[in-house]
């Protein structure tokens, strides 16, 4: 059957280019900071349960694999660091998503177990210090390891949106964090655990300190 590849394609809308030829699937491509590199995710089983980061020029040679997942683990979601040196993913593993950081020789560490509800995706603070995720809030976490994740909105489960489509209160998560320029604020969004089940329910986003102070509602989707 047909399989996800990575292509670029130019700005114009021409010059489309296929850089991967794997039968079970790449996605997730995110171009390297300088842009002489793409790091994508390769599924490597039938059974679709084992996936791992790989890297590659921007003209789809010299791939290779970063990460080696257990089977039935998923490594998904790189991110870049802002100097290109490493990449923070996201692991499936034990019913859980977890946070790692890979360097480019390969080298891992993990740090944070994210929530049941979401894959914690990753966003590094423009410095590449931190690292903000979506777990059961929005957490921060030391981007070289070794220190507790800080957690600096309420627990997902502990929010509330006004009215569901069913008229009662509904569980609100926080998702998507952005991290501003300076790396003084963060951009996020809370929208209805309902959302995963295909119903609509207004997404609301919201901006606050870094540090968790003076978080406020912008505008609601």
């Amino acid at each position: 059957g047909p399989s996800w590849e990575i292509y670029t394609v130019e700005a114009s809308g021409g010059g489309i280019t296929r850089l991967t030829h794997n039968r079970l699937g790449d996605f997730d491509p995110q171009w390297s900071p300088d842009g002489r590199s793409i790091a994508f995710s390769r599924n490597q089983t039938r059974s679709g349960h084992s996936d791992d980061i790989y890297v590659m020029a921007a003209d789809g040679g010299s791939q290779r694999r970063l990460t080696e997942s257990a089977r039935f683990e998923e490594d998904a979601h790189p991110r870049w660091s802002p100097d290109g040196s490493r990449l923070a993913f996201t692991r499936g593993e034990e019913g859980a998503s977890v946070v790692y950081v890979v360097d480019l020789d390969g080298d891992e560490t993990k740090l944070a177990t994210g929530h049941a509800f979401q894959e914690p995706v990753a966003a590094w603070s423009p410095d590449g210090a931190l690292i903000a995720y979506a777990g059961d809030g929005i957490f921060v976490v030391d981007a070289r390891g070794g220190k507790e994740a800080v957690r600096v909105t309420a627990p997902a489960l502990g929010d509330k949106s006004p009215k569901g489509n069913s008229g009662r209160d509904v569980p609100l998560l926080a998702a998507a964090p952005m991290w501003s320029p300076d790396g003084a604020a963060l951009l996020f969004h809370r929208t209805s655990l309902l959302q995963g089940f295909g119903l609509s329910t207004p997404v609301h986003v919201h901006l606050m300190r870094a540090d968790g102070i003076g978080a406020r509602e912008l505008t609601t989707l």
